[in-house]
């Protein structure tokens, strides 16, 4: 590198000012020389350079970096855990002696498993004298992994993710219906969740989120969340006993009409047409 590249380096990182304020309170300026500007193009870079002599990789073991993010991925057969173990130790070793301070309370372990037999005796990895959490999921750049690599648990979280805009935006005028209700025979379509949009109620003297499925209609952000988009009729059943409750749905119907079969039974009061309308559709 040029002479003149690496004081401007130098520059950039060593005797930098900095301060804190608090509302119209400043600190005193101090410089510090440790470390990278955050939130800067430069300062990824420089990580990732400055730790890049450090790596491994083997058909069984090797070492995944992203920025500041380390994995230590290994294949363990037989019990072994050798490999693995050692590879660890070094990069600690190699960590202490470049400056780095791993965080063991971020470090997690995370064991898939898809043999049948039982599984051997797992020590805890042990980093600076602490042992390392072994957990069940684990969230890395952005993905959601658990110790089977089911996809249920990231789609899960995506979707709630997708879902919170929709319960802080602020409410829209939705038109009025344009349909009538539809005969009971016919197959319920459940409108799909970026239609929807949410509202603020006030029930029992408290604040909770809803979000709105029609022009006359909303539940709550919660049943809203457990709802099986996927499954259009369960989807529609669910939304009817969210809004009328069981109870309601035993004693009226759709029409307020006696069934053909059931000609001389007293007919059963009727549903709230437009609530019905905004769940059902057209």
């Amino acid at each position: 590198m040029e002479t003149g590249l690496i004081e401007w380096i130098n520059s950039y990182l060593t005797e930098r000012p900095q301060y804190v304020r608090l509302g119209n309170t400043v600190s005193d300026i101090v410089e510090t020389s440790i470390g990278a500007p955050q939130g800067t193009v430069l300062s990824p870079f420089l990580f990732t350079l400055y730790t890049s002599d450090f790596s491994y990789r083997t058909p069984s073991c090797h070492i995944q970096k992203y920025s500041d993010d380390t994995v230590v991925a290994a294949c363990v057969r037989g019990g072994d855990e050798e490999e693995y173990r050692r590879v660890i130790s070094e990069f600690v070793i190699w960590s202490r002696h470049n400056g780095l301070i791993l965080n063991t309370t971020k470090t997690k372990e995370m064991i898939v498993d898809f043999g049948r037999r039982k599984a051997h005796l797992h020590l805890p990895v042990v980093i600076e004298g602490e042992e390392i959490e072994v957990v069940q999921t684990y969230k890395y750049l952005g993905v959601h992994l658990d110790q089977k690599l089911d996809w249920s648990i990231h789609v899960n979280a995506a979707y709630r993710k997708g879902c919170t805009p929709l319960m802080t935006a602020p409410v829209q005028p939705l038109p009025g219906p344009t349909s009538d209700l539809p005969a009971p025979e016919s197959s319920p379509v459940v409108p799909a969740p970026s239609s929807l949009l949410p509202v603020n109620e006030t029930r029992s003297n408290n604040d909770c989120k809803k979000v709105r499925i029609g022009p006359n209609t909303s539940i709550g952000a919660e049943q809203f969340g457990h709802m099986k988009w996927t499954d259009a009729k369960k989807a529609a059943k669910d939304l009817l006993v969210a809004v009328f409750g069981r109870a309601t749905l035993a004693t009226h119907c759709y029409t307020g009409k006696s069934s053909n079969a059931f000609k001389d039974k007293e007919a059963k009061p009727q549903l709230e047409a437009q609530k019905v309308s905004d769940i059902i559709g057209e």
